[in-house]
Formats: structure tokens, sequence, C-alpha cells
């Protein structure tokens, strides 16, 4: 049997975050044009690995570049989770990223 992966311990932070991941898609399956979601939570995808290398796809295809020669870039911001919509050709943001093995303080 498979299932989304999940940090949660107890069966009931299981159900909350199934819900949270429930209430994102919701969203995502309501918006028309994928370009205007703000922001991709990262924990709601079976396979999140897929998902990023979809964005490398896209750019592939849209520029015409080998896809060998694309790749993602990811910079760490201030912000948990984008609000606005992304004006930008060709970056998404991410939230809901697991670290591990490293230790972060937002205050530096």
């Amino acid at each position: 049997m498979y299932s989304f992966a999940t940090s949660k311990d107890s069966l009931a932070e299981f159900i909350v975050e199934l819900s949270l991941k429930l209430e994102f898609w919701d969203e995502l399956l309501k918006t028309e044009d994928i370009e205007k979601i703000p922001s991709f939570w990262l924990r709601a995808f079976f396979d999140p690995k897929s998902f990023l290398a979809s964005f490398m796809q896209k750019k592939s295809r849209s520029e015409h570049i080998p896809l060998k020669m694309v790749y993602n870039s990811y910079i760490v911001t201030d912000v948990y989770k984008n609000d606005a919509p992304i004006l930008e050709k060709n970056i998404h943001y991410i939230h809901g990223l697991n670290i591990e093995g490293a230790e972060w303080d937002a205050n530096e």
C-alpha cells in the first residue's frame, strides 16, 4: 500500500496533515491557470522530485533547450509562503521543503 510521505507520529496529526493536503489540492484544481498559483506546497505532492522535474521539462520545451542542460536553482527566502502572483516566467515559489541533517536559524 502506498501513501503520501508524512512526518507525523500520531493518527490525529496525520489526519490534520491529510486535510491540509486536500485543501491545497482543492484550491489547485479550482485554479484555471497554473501560473496563477503563488506558491506550491511541496509536502502535498506524492512525489516532490517528479514535480520539481516538471519545472525543468517546462522550461526545456518552452525555450527549446536540451533537458540535460536545464536545472532548478533554489533561493531560501525569509517568507514562509508567497501570496502574491508571480509575474516572472519560469519562476515558481515552493514552501514546505524539509531539509534533513541541517540546522536553520531564521534570525540569521
